[in-house]
């Protein structure tokens, strides 16, 4: 099989499961009853598109856990008996530059993390990750979370060395490094 059949084959699976609609019928064994938790979790996808509704769910769980985990700290910002436990406590943001700050990282989670979320359970199925039911076992879970963990951790090293080269960190990166007062949105 050349390159190009490969490339061509591959890119045809995936364009298969992005175009895959949930059905239950099909990731249930037969005989076999679902937990609550797993009726919960394929009702989702009942019907639906299932990398849009993935990749929509991995986002609104992702933005509430970063945001969810900055929150206090954004209240400890505004309460001064908490500035003496700030790093740099001589050096504060302005207003413009928090919401400088958000509007950026809103432009990069939704034009550029939501994108790569959409796409996220085509690949993972095309690499041997599997979506039914029963849900696996918690130690083939711990094992997916490690692998996942490298192979993310892999992937963001490379990619920000890749936004500190030249054009990339003109006119994406650049903001990143902007902040002289480390503060819990901008990381």
């Amino acid at each position: 099989m050349t390159n190009a059949t490969l490339a061509s084959a591959l890119l045809e699976q995936f364009v298969t499961e992005m175009k895959t609609t949930g059905d239950m019928a099909q990731v249930m064994p037969k005989g076999y009853t679902p937990t609550w938790a797993e009726q919960q979790w394929f009702s989702l996808f009942e019907g639906r598109n299932e990398a849009i509704t993935f990749g929509i769910v991995a986002f609104i769980v992702h933005q509430t856990v970063y945001y969810g985990r900055y929150l206090p700290y954004f209240i400890c910002d505004y309460i001064p008996a908490m500035k003496q436990y700030k790093l740099q406590p001589d050096k504060e943001i302005s207003n413009q530059q928090w919401w400088k700050c958000v509007r950026s990282l809103l432009v990069s989670q939704i034009f550029v993390q939501l994108p790569m979320m959409m796409f996220f359970l085509p690949a993972a199925r095309m690499v041997g990750f599997e979506c039914g039911a029963p849900f696996p076992a918690w130690l083939r879970v711990a094992f997916q979370v490690c692998v996942f963990f490298v192979i993310e951790d892999f992937y963001h090293y490379w990619a920000h060395r890749l936004f500190h080269y030249g054009i990339f960190y003109k006119r994406i990166h650049k903001v990143h490094h902007e902040h002289t007062a480390p503060f819990g949105i901008a990381a």
